[in-house]
């Protein structure tokens, strides 16, 4: 168990797992599926990061701040719940694709060692942004089902088009399975 958080540490650079039985179990820098966003940050500062990106049944706050060690952090939240129940938490580092390809693959090889046969892996696939009508925005990404819930665990690197806002980013999200779901049907 020591040797798999040093080296989640050592090559992730921002990202925390241990063994779990449930996706609850997981953490980004303390926050878990099933937590309260209040319990981390202010109703003031939800509401000043807050997108519409998935109305209404779920809210996101996309907070920017260096804490820990990722540069962003994006929480999902159930509408009905006035942000009171995460369902997704997402830390971003920002990074060039060099780096972001090689960390996403010993990420996702240090996945694989925690679930064995309970987790069901993707193959990596690379498509283009549906936020980007230029198409030239790109997410390379690989996919963690857990056969036990259905929730899932996303590595994935974002390629911006340099005219979209966003910085290029390795990221490592945990999602619910009801979010999982909403997302697939946008």
């Amino acid at each position: 168990m020591k040797r798999l958080l040093l080296i989640l540490i050592l090559t992730f650079s921002f990202q925390t797992l241990s063994k779990a039985d449930d996706i609850r179990d997981f953490q980004i820098e303390g926050i878990s599926v099933g937590d309260s966003a209040l319990d981390f940050y202010t109703k003031e500062k939800i509401t000043k990061y807050y997108k519409d990106w998935y109305e209404p049944k779920y809210s996101v706050a996309s907070i920017e701040e260096q804490r820990g060690r990722d540069d962003e952090r994006q929480g999902g939240d159930e509408r009905n719940e006035a942000q009171d129940k995460r369902v997704a938490i997402s830390a971003l580092k920002y990074s060039d694709m060099k780096f972001c390809n090689i960390k996403m693959d010993e990420v996702s090889d240090e996945i694989l060692n925690i679930f064995g046969k309970d987790v069901k892996k993707s193959k990596k696939k690379t498509i283009k942004h549906r936020s980007d009508k230029s198409g030239k925005s790109k997410v390379t990404d690989i996919f963690f089902k857990l056969k036990k819930d259905k929730d899932e665990i996303v590595v994935a690197c974002y390629d911006w088009s340099k005219k979209m806002e966003y910085w290029d980013n390795l990221r490592i999200s945990i999602r619910s399975s009801s979010y999982t779901k909403y997302l697939n049907n946008l």
